[in-house]
């Protein structure tokens, strides 16, 4: 990026130099096409934006920018013109309708949503590595990236992107009437740095995503849009997966969202949750665990947490014995340590991470166990151990139970409850198929 960057102000440089030798009058000419400023005959996307968003909500869309409507420092791609009403279509079917049926009207959109949403079709990258998705400008504007990826039958995709207009959206919301101001006292540890921070980690501190944990408003935002797109079942197993503490603040801030939404907007949040569920599923396919999951697949990752209230059938497994004599073991060898979580991560295409994640004295502690695996033709996966980081090294003898079981069978991969994906894969780990064991994922 910094290579970019430099480029960019190169080609700046000499563009100017060259406009000191024009004529004054060059000055008025029109941008090259494609980079703002175009004018162009109006088409069948023109036509729909009018008829569906304008005229009853009066939100124009902007996919051809305008000259600085977008950050001049950054490289950004426009939308594909194709991409541009299913995109939309999906934002006023999970998003504006949900909306209109629980008070009865579009008036309530009308009165508050953006009156511009501005179509970006790459991602925004940030010198700390992490990419904007959205932006909520004042409460006029939404700016909205990465629709050139967006696939309306995908229901990862489409949870990003709707999670994405119902954070700032709520954004929006609270800038005309502000939550709770004891919300803000909920939680401490606020911090510029959220993107370092997993989702195991949050949890534990009662922030229901890293972001959440960027700031207050921020974390108001985060607790709507994820109730709405993740849904009532998905939600109360990411809240299973928090410490019973941190439970208890994330169960707080649920309370004061619905409560924030009844008593300043007259909105039952409950009905205006099932009614974005419906229209997702109306939308969405499912997908094969395969096409999601894998080192060059959108999700590398799976976790489980003993925190899960919910069986998922998983109730006499052999893993589950593993884990629960590692989580004894760990205490026993020194009783202010407690295993929290763990995780399987593809690192690359051979190698993978078993992270047990441990808590002591209120910090998170990852103790890692290195392993070599192969994908054999039947798709299962089989691991062989190769070492340890420090922590897993200090550790090694206490879980001993978990890393042989991981190189000690096959795992396959299928899907467990609702095979609809978002936010991250969680591993569940059933081996009563001895001797192959058996990674049975849901993924919430």
């Amino acid at each position: 990026m910094k290579l970019l960057f430099k480029y960019i102000i190169y080609v700046l440089v000499i563009a100017v130099l060259a406009a000191c030798n024009r004529n004054t009058d060059d000055l008025d000419q029109p941008l090259p096409p494609g980079l703002g400023g175009d004018t162009w005959a109006k088409g069948s996307i023109d036509y729909w934006i009018y008829d569906s968003l304008i005229k009853p909500y009066n939100i124009t869309t902007k996919y051809k920018w305008d000259p600085w409507e977008v950050a001049l420092d950054k490289a950004l791609t426009p939308p594909r013109e194709e991409m541009v009403i299913p995109a939309l279509q999906a934002l006023k079917k999970i998003w504006i309708e949900p909306y209109n049926e629980v008070t009865g009207n579009s008036l309530f959109i009308k009165n508050y949503a953006p009156k511009e949403i501005v179509l970006i079709g790459s991602p925004q990258f940030n010198s700390n590595g992490t990419a904007v998705l959205g932006q909520a400008e004042g409460a006029n504007k939404i700016v909205l990236f990465v629709i050139n990826y967006f696939n309306k039958t995908n229901m990862m995709q489409l949870r990003q992107m709707l999670h994405t207009i119902q954070h700032e959206f709520a954004h929006i919301l609270h800038q005309n009437k502000l939550y709770p101001v004891a919300y803000k006292s909920l939680s401490t540890g606020y911090t510029n740095t959220w993107f370092n921070i997993s989702n195991t980690e949050s949890l534990n501190k009662g922030f229901i995503t890293p972001y959440a944990m960027a700031s207050p408003d921020e974390d108001f935002v985060e607790m709507i849009a994820t109730m709405l797109i993740e849904g009532a079942e998905r939600f109360n197993e990411l809240l299973a997966l928090a410490s019973p503490a941190a439970r208890e603040v994330l169960l707080k801030k649920q309370a004061m969202v619905i409560e924030y939404y009844s008593t300043v907007w007259n909105i039952n949040f409950i009905e205006l949750q099932t009614k974005v569920q419906n229209a997702l599923k109306s939308m969405a396919v499912t997908q094969s665990v395969n096409q999601v999951f894998g080192f060059d697949k959108e999700y590398t990752s799976l976790t489980y947490s003993s925190y899960y209230s919910k069986p998922f059938n998983l109730s006499g497994t052999f893993f589950k014995q593993q884990y629960a004599q590692v989580q004894q073991n760990i205490t026993n060898y020194n009783n202010t340590l407690q295993l929290d979580s763990l995780s399987m991560v593809l690192t690359t295409a051979s190698q993978a991470g078993l992270v047990l994640y441990i808590s002591q004295a209120g910090s998170t502690f990852q103790a890692v166990y290195y392993y070599n695996y192969v994908i054999n033709s039947d798709g299962s996966y089989k691991f062989s151990y190769t070492g340890s980081n420090p922590n897993g090294t200090l550790l090694v003898s206490t879980v001993t139970p978990l890393v042989n079981y991981f190189g000690s069978y096959n795992f396959s991969l299928s899907w467990l409850d609702t095979p609809e994906a978002s936010i991250q894969p969680k591993i569940l780990m059933d081996s009563q198929n001895l001797p192959d064991g058996k990674l049975v994922t849901h993924v919430q």
